[in-house]
Order: structure tokens, then sequence, then C-alpha cells
């Protein structure tokens, strides 16, 4: 397949510098003061680009606790929306090298969709081994990396961007590894760097289906052996590509009784929360229902709760939503 052009004077378009600032705008003071120049400051943006005197900004630091503790370094905002002009010219040729069955940052896929592929496979088959890469982000090879980037993508000084962004690695990486969680290009180029892989589990004959989810991995085979001998497999694609997995999430189950994957639990007729999501789950309703007793209905508290029964509902939770909406209702009616 022919390698697609990236073109530097299109990342700094301005009107698409411009475009790019609204959709990383996520409200924030720093982010509020680009939009409300945003002129200005494209065009500074656009200059800084094609002189070659851009270089990107220090990193804000901070740990977030979803199902594990992750270090993420947030990028100034005029970095992200270089992040979002780039990854947007990128994304078609992305998109046609990755493989059908890898659902994290990509445009119709996502975690819904997984599980429900997930549910499928495990009807189909009779066991599944559950991989994940061990601390993925923080050990991504820089070089095999832009070797790679370099297949997809032709173009000296966009290609040149792309490497500032892999080399500008968050504090506590090795030398020439490590990509900074929470950045688009991160994403991005995490997604890409184990897609090589996809295609070798694709084409294995031990291996019935399978999908990925960023750095978990799940395989669906017919026997034990064959995905032992697929594990072996996986372990010496990923030595050779400077990766290891993690022996403590590596696990081998009758799909029969559920298949852990991505904080849920995945049975061949229904999907369960486990109990670190519940539990967060029914934390984050609490916290929701005592400030809508305290502040009354608001269109961000509805937002909120909307994003929560969403996330909830990709399990079957659709009795403990009843049951909570009933209290909610029952409590309206005895206010009033």
């Amino acid at each position: 397949m022919r390698r697609a052009l990236l073109k530097l004077e299109e990342v700094a378009c301005p009107l698409r510098l411009m475009d790019a600032a609204r959709r990383a705008y996520k409200g924030g003071a720093e982010a509020l003061a680009f939009v409300c120049d945003l002129d200005r400051e494209a065009m500074a943006l656009r200059r800084e680009l094609l002189s070659g005197e851009y270089r990107p900004g220090a990193f804000r630091h901070f740990w977030v606790c979803d199902r594990k503790p992750r270090f993420i370094s947030a990028a100034p905002f005029r970095d992200r929306v270089v992040h979002h002009s780039l990854t947007a010219l990128m994304a078609p040729r992305l998109e046609q090298h990755a493989d059908p069955h890898s659902y994290a940052c990509r445009p119709g896929r996502g975690l819904h969709r997984a599980l429900r592929y997930a549910r499928g496979r495990c009807r189909a088959h009779p066991w599944a081994l559950r991989l994940d890469v061990a601390h993925y982000f923080e050990t991504i090879p820089h070089d095999p990396l832009k070797a790679l980037t370099r297949r997809l993508f032709k173009g000296d000084a966009a290609l040149a961007l792309l490497d500032r962004f892999i080399d500008h690695a968050p504090e506590g990486c090795a030398p020439g590894r490590g990509l900074p969680i929470g950045n688009l290009t991160s994403q991005h180029l995490a997604n890409l760097y184990l897609t090589p892989l996809d295609h070798a589990l694709r084409r294995d004959p031990r291996v019935s289906a399978y999908l990925r989810y960023m750095d978990d991995l799940t395989l669906f085979g017919e026997s034990k052996e064959a995905l032992w001998g697929a594990h072996e497999e996986v372990s010496a694609h990923l030595a050779a590509w400077g990766l290891r997995l993690k022996p403590s999430a590596t696990e081998l189950c009758p799909t029969a009784l559920g298949v852990p994957l991505l904080g849920f639990r995945v049975f061949p007729t229904h999907t369960r929360l486990t109990a670190p999501r519940l539990r967060r789950y029914r934390r984050r309703r609490r916290a929701l229902d005592r400030a809508w007793r305290r502040w009354g209905d608001s269109e961000r508290l509805r937002a909120l709760s909307e994003s929560l029964t969403a996330w909830v509902s990709t399990a079957s939770t659709f009795e403990m939503r009843r049951r909570h909406a009933r209290r909610l209702a029952g409590e309206g009616a005895g206010g009033a």
C-alpha cells in the first residue's frame, strides 16, 4: 500500500488550526485565552510550525485512577491544537492500516462495540486468553515507532514534527522510550504500534478470534493448548518490539464462566460490571444524588447523570438503574 503524504503546510493551515482548537477546547483558563484570540494564536502557531521554531511545551502532570492509577502528562493547549491538526490528517491512513478488531481510538469502534463483539465470541468459542502489555505507554521504543510511521507516511517536515512529539517523553521514562498518556498523538501512535501484532494474530490458525483495546488483548480459541501456543508467539513478538506482557494480567478462562475485559466480565449471554466498577458507579451515583438534592435539577447535573448511565448501561444493569430511578421519583414526590 502506498504511503500517504503529510504536508506541514496543511498541518499549519490557519483554518485547520482554528478547527483543531474548537475540537480540543474543553474549558480552562489557558484554553479560553487561546480561543478568545483565535486568529492571532493560529497565525502565531503557523509561523512557528513553518519556520521550524515550534517546540512542544512542558507537561502538567497528575494522577488519575480508572481501574488502576495512571500518571497523566497533559500538554499545553496550543500543543493540543497541533495534535488535533496533525492526527486529523493522519487518521484516514491509520484507519486503512488498522485491524478490524482493534477498538480503541477509532471512529465507529469503542468500548460498547468491543464488549458486544466479545460477547458474540464467547458464544462461539469455549476458551479465551486475556493478555495485557506491561507499562505500555511508558516503554514504547521511539526508533521502531518512527520507522513504522515512515512505512505509512511520507513528508519530511511533517514527520519531523511527529518525531518531536514522540521524543517529548514524560518524566520517568527511560531514554528513547515512552509516550505521554493523555496526548492525542500518543493514543494514535500507541494504537498503531501494536497493529502488526493484530495482523499476525489474525493469521494465526491457533487463534479463532481476537480483539484488542489499546494494550488489552483477548484471544479466543478452541483449546487451552492452542491459546498457550499463541501466548508464546505474542511474547516473542512483543520482545522483538521492546515490550513484554504483564504476568499478573494473563488469564486463561472458559468463556462460559465469563471473560474479564476492561472492567467488565463478559458472558455468552450478558455482561456484568466487576466489583470495583460497581463500587465506582455507586460512589459516583451517590455523589450526583447528593448534588441533585442540594442544588436541584441543572443542565450540568443532567449531562453528568446521562454520561454515567451510558457508561454503566454497557453491562446488564437495567434493574439496578430502574430501582434508582424509582427511588429518586419517590423522593421527588415526597418533597413536592
